[in-house]
């Protein structure tokens, strides 16, 4: 009859039965045991973790104690032994000797007076080089003593030899041996040779330990037309007063007696 449904093949059905069922079995057994044949599989974040990890600090590795040995173990250290230092004299005896020349013959008078409690000899002279005035210290050593202070205004008489003039502050320093203190005057700088005194004089005082410097330099170029003359050299009443005090500060309170 036209409108009767048309039967199925009973065969047909089984195989379609068949297909659905292997493909739901294939399914299964993909989500249980995965994809082992791909080598990338669950291994990137491991790997990328392993690159950025970074090693640790230097100062936190551990040394095994083997390598510690060969590896940390410094060569010892030897300690140098503390230079030798002798002790300067101490200025025992309230004597003063000045030793000068021109300039410093027109603070003579001023030099004692700023100087209370003290035994003051001022010997200056005109026109006196270093090598007359190492004469003079020869020629009174002794009443110079050993225990008092010596003052040298020199080197406003200069030949402008650098080295003569070095050798002979050495040569006044050999007859001063023993003399705890030894003043000596910077000059005024009128001139560019007496920049080349004060150097040496400088220098001298790295030499000797018994050498203290007073820096009458400094003290004339701030008050060069008030302590000086025209010449820009010798002394007007005000720079004899400011030599003296000068001379004063650095020679100190006369030693207390014993």
């Amino acid at each position: 009859m036209p409108g009767a449904r048309r039967a199925l093949n009973p065969r047909l059905v089984g195989l379609a039965v068949a297909l659905v069922l292997g493909i739901a079995v294939v399914g299964l057994l993909s989500l249980f045991f995965g994809d082992d044949d791909n080598p990338d599989a669950a291994n990137v974040a491991p790997v990328s973790a392993t690159r950025t990890t970074a090693a640790p600090p230097s100062s936190e590795v551990v040394t095994s104690p083997s390598t510690t040995a060969a590896t940390t173990t410094a060569a010892p250290t030897t300690t140098a032994a503390p230079a030798t230092t002798v002790p300067l004299a101490q200025v025992t005896q309230n004597h003063v000797f000045v030793l000068g020349d021109s300039v410093l013959l027109g603070a003579a008078n001023e030099i004692p007076a700023a100087l209370p409690g003290w035994q003051v000899i001022v010997d200056a002279k005109v026109s006196r080089f270093l090598n007359q005035g190492i004469e003079v210290l020869q020629a009174r050593r002794a009443e110079i003593g050993d225990a008092g202070v010596v003052v040298i205004q020199q080197g406003n008489n200069y030949l402008g030899n650098e080295q003569q003039f070095r050798e002979e502050i050495d040569q006044t320093m050999a007859v001063l041996a023993g003399v705890p203190k030894v003043i000596w005057l910077t000059v005024s700088e009128f001139t560019q040779s007496r920049v080349d005194v004060n150097k040496e004089i400088l220098a001298a005082a790295e030499r000797y330990p018994n050498i203290q410097l007073a820096d009458w330099n400094g003290t004339w170029l701030p008050n060069r037309h008030a302590f000086a003359s025209r010449d820009g050299l010798h002394l007007t009443r005000p720079g004899a007063q400011a030599m003296a005090a000068l001379i004063a500060s650095v020679v100190g309170v006369p030693p207390a007696a014993p």
